[in-house]
């Protein structure tokens, strides 16, 4: 019969049963005894194999499973704190900066050559550009951590350059500042950057105190506290829950 397998078949019992070959042949009666056999061993199986009990994914405990995690939902509060300050302090750096999407700079000091991989002499020290538009999304907290670099933002903010060499993106992420961006090195410590045509941006409160960033969420949903703990997150956590750049606790 079409529609099943032989360890859903109605027919099995009736098959078993059939020691005269009234409907079945002797192979069908045979193979329906053994289906029976392999049905009862299935059954005894389960209603002896206790079920495990549930066991959480970020704590270890034994009681509950990371759904339930009171200690998974306070530090994901953490990081969710953690990232809204360090939206705040960015979203008031460049406002304060100038640096918005469309701002006019000028940079100087950059290896234009050796960046833009252009053997076009270089006449001049200064080059003048415009800050690119920004990857909100990726715009967080772990922009400034320096650990394992898996772990980093590689989120950037970044001016195109008019060079005689052609266009040229450089990072202005050091400019804004390495309490933001940890040791940007895109952006080496001999170039010098002036903003000469400022454009102030403000930064929504709905960006700013953003409580859904799938990256986010990917931490304690894939890690458990001690991985966080040895990488150094749940210490980087901390420190900017407490709030690292004005030393203050909210």
């Amino acid at each position: 019969m079409n529609g099943h397998n032989i360890r859903s078949c109605p027919e099995v019992p009736t098959a078993a049963n059939d020691e005269e070959n009234a409907t079945y042949d002797e192979y069908q009666v045979a193979k329906a005894k053994a289906e029976l056999q392999k049905r009862a061993v299935r059954k005894h199986k389960k209603l002896t194999t206790k079920r495990k009990p549930p066991s959480c994914g970020f704590c270890k405990a034994k009681s509950h499973n990371r759904k339930n995690c009171k200690r998974m939902s306070k530090f994901r509060k953490k990081l969710y704190k953690a990232n809204t300050k360090w939206r705040r302090h960015f979203a008031e750096r460049i406002r304060v900066l100038g640096v918005g999407t469309g701002a006019i700079i000028e940079a100087s000091g950059v290896p234009v050559n050796v960046l833009s991989r252009s053997n076009v002499p270089v006449y001049k020290n200064t080059h003048v550009g415009m800050v690119n538009v920004y990857d909100y999304d990726s715009l967080n907290v772990f922009c400034n951590f320096a650990g394992a670099y898996d772990y980093r933002s590689d989120a950037d903010i970044t001016a195109k350059l008019i060079t005689a060499g052609g266009m040229l993106d450089i990072s202005i992420g050091k400019y804004i500042g390495e309490d933001l961006f940890h040791k940007n090195a895109f952006f080496p410590h001999y170039s010098r950057l002036k903003v000469i045509n400022p454009k102030p941006i403000e930064c929504s409160n709905e960006w700013i105190n953003e409580k859904s960033i799938p990256v986010l969420d990917w931490l304690p949903q894939t890690h458990d506290y001690e991985e966080l703990h040895l990488l150094g997150i749940v210490r980087f956590i901390e420190d900017w829950t407490k709030n690292v750049l004005d030393n203050t606790e909210e």
